[in-house]
């Protein structure tokens, strides 16, 4: 398989596969944030999104990463095999694509726990956690801002 050129479609086929087969995983990030708004979202807080990131909660880094594998991802072995504990990296290499699952946690400028929240929502974190995941940054650059104010 190989990932679909529209990175919100593709998104939607990860989340798809992902619940097809049991695997808890969800989107973070801009794409989520994107998909959460669906219709009501305005047109004028469009930006572009360059990767896809999931969380997958503890234990659930194997079954994810089989996952992705599956569905053409190319994982980053010496990535993960130093930090597949809490983060995995794969990558999309016929659209030059970044694919991040963060395991458990979400962290960045600070540790955001996400433990049980994973699967409270269908497609993504719930949107508390979504926010805090943006609120969190040190520095907002545009495109977080504008996901802050999607939200």
């Amino acid at each position: 398989m190989t990932p679909l050129p529209q990175i919100l479609d593709e998104a939607r086929r990860v989340l798809a596969a992902a619940e097809e087969r049991g695997i808890a995983v969800r989107l973070v990030g801009g794409l989520a944030v994107r998909l959460r708004a669906d219709d009501a979202f305005h047109p004028g807080l469009t930006r572009a999104y360059r990767d896809i990131d999931l969380v997958t909660p503890r234990g659930g880094g194997r079954d994810a990463g089989r996952l992705l594998e599956e569905l053409g991802y190319a994982p980053n072995r010496t990535f993960n095999g130093l930090h597949g504990g809490e983060r995995l990296l794969f990558h999309d290499e016929a659209h030059g694509r970044q694919l991040d699952v963060f395991i458990g946690v979400f962290r960045m400028c600070h540790e955001i726990p996400l433990g049980g929240r994973v699967e409270v929502d269908p497609l993504t974190i719930p949107l508390a956690e979504l926010l805090l995941t943006k609120l969190q940054i040190v520095r907002l650059n545009e495109k977080d801002v504008r996901d802050v104010v999607a939200l």
